[in-house]
């Protein structure tokens, strides 16, 4: 199983594996990344970044040239009454106008007069340009404008995702940190039992303290062990919520329980912390999202403030002999042909709707994200403010815990020459037991205060 355990430190990069207590250690960085490679949340966010793409490939098409090929023909009672075709390519150009190329060939007895055409066809080179609306902008060019905001957007998405997610993994890989300290801390109060309990059965031995101190060492040895056997369990329960992040086969469960975290705790930078929060608005993904939504209302409105104007439209094509259609300089221009559209709705109604819709939506974005900058600067700043100020706390925690450890070695050696009693060291120890717990904890809810800065910062940290 070691081995085991050693090749997938080895294929997760774990440079800095090294013995702990028999264990191999598994860093908090080294976590998070075996979690981005293998959650499916982790994968559907890039999904996501796929799917931007696609939108954005799929706008472009809307400046493909296209080919078109149209054949019209009608036959009854054995006569040809006509037979009309027509090949094209179409060019969209960004700026509105298309450029149009293609060939015409028609016949037949009853062909209508219009469209006769020369026995080798007829050639023709033209443009299509949007004198009105589409001129300066058309739906063309706001799908693809709408698709790059949504594929900027994408990586702000992902960025969500993987925050919300690492603020899960983290919080459970420090609720497993402070169970494994907590059982060390355990380990080590049994230990001191056990040798306590040992030295009490050697003095009563020699006949230097009376029997009834083996029976209180001794029953105060095993609740050290019954306590540290609780705490076992509850590491158990945190090592399988620990790998349910990353898989739920039971095999990998039990290779999670051959590795250990990091026996120290790492303390917040509130320097940091402070510059994060001083850069919040270009880097918190809900901010940026937020933004993303604003341009996108910035081109609804254009485009509604486009469509006021009346559709107008001039095509102009110049024609040639069939058989000269590749010849430019044979095309004259008497030989043409052009048609103007025009369209114009008299109230305007469904466009003055639809832009009064877009200038609305732009206002209630604005103020959300008035209200998103505000809420996450004042909760930034009072996660700051807590951790702040637990952190002299847990310098007075790690004093007071070697007070009482100097505290319990006193009393024991008291005890040892007989100006003490067991009731003293015991209790002596139990303080230090409840200090030590304590200072854990704090620990660990310093800890989870930095991982939900980062979640509500948007910052993923790897």
């Amino acid at each position: 199983m070691k081995y085991l355990v050693l090749i997938i430190a080895i294929s997760l990069n774990l440079n800095n594996v090294i013995a702990q207590d028999s264990n191999y250690v598994l860093d908090l960085n080294n976590y998070l990344d075996l979690i981005l490679k293998s959650h499916p949340i982790a994968q559907n966010a890039d999904l996501s970044i796929e799917l931007a793409d696609a939108k954005l490939l799929k706008s472009k098409g809307n400046f493909d040239p296209k080919l078109d090929l149209g054949i019209d023909q009608k036959y009854f009672d054995g006569k040809d009454y006509y037979s009309n075709s027509v090949a094209q390519i179409n060019v969209p150009i960004w700026y509105g106008p298309k450029i149009k190329a293609g060939y015409e060939l028609n016949d037949g007895t009853f062909l209508n007069d219009q469209n006769t055409v020369p026995d080798q066809g007829l050639a023709f080179l033209g443009l299509s340009l949007p004198l009105g609306r589409g001129l300066f902008y058309d739906s063309r060019r706001y799908e693809q404008q709408s698709a790059e905001i949504f594929q900027n957007a994408a990586s702000f998405e992902k960025q969500k995702i993987l925050a919300d997610l690492f603020f899960r993994a983290r919080v459970r890989y420090f609720e497993w940190q402070g169970d494994f300290r907590t059982i060390q801390v355990l380990n080590q109060i049994s230990g001191l039992a056990a040798k306590r309990f040992d030295f009490v059965k050697q003095s009563y031995s020699a006949g230097d303290l009376p029997a009834i101190d083996t029976l209180e060492s001794f029953v105060q040895y095993k609740n050290r062990i019954i306590d540290a056997n609780k705490q076992i369990a509850k590491y158990k329960n945190k090592i399988a919520k620990l790998s349910a992040l990353i898989s739920f086969d039971p095999d990998f469960q039990t290779i999670i329980s051959n590795l250990s975290p990091i026996n120290n705790f790492n303390l917040p930078d509130t320097i940091n912390l402070k510059e994060l929060i001083v850069n919040i608005n270009e880097q918190n993904p809900e901010i940026r999202l937020l933004l993303a939504d604003l341009n996108s209302s910035n081109l609804n409105q254009r485009l509604a403030k486009e469509n006021l104007k009346p559709n107008l439209e001039l095509s102009y094509n110049i024609l040639n002999n069939g058989n000269d259609y590749y010849a430019l300089g044979t095309y004259s221009e008497n030989n043409y042909k052009w048609n103007l559209d025009f369209q114009f709705p008299i109230f305007l109604r469904k466009e003055r709707g639809e832009l009064q819709k877009t200038s609305v939506k732009i206002k209630q974005t604005e103020n959300k994200l008035a209200e998103k900058k505000a809420e996450i600067q004042f909760k930034l700043n009072g996660i700051l403010n807590q951790i702040s100020d637990l952190l002299p706390v847990l310098d007075e925690f790690q004093a007071l815990s070697l007070n009482y450890r100097q505290l319990l070695d006193s009393e024991f050696i008291k005890y040892q020459v007989g100006d003490s009693s067991l009731f003293k060291v015991n209790t002596r120890e139990n303080k230090l037991i409840e200090i030590e717990v304590k200072r854990i904890e704090l620990q660990i809810e310093v800890n989870k205060l930095e991982a939900e800065f980062f979640n509500i910062a948007g910052i993923t940290g790897i």
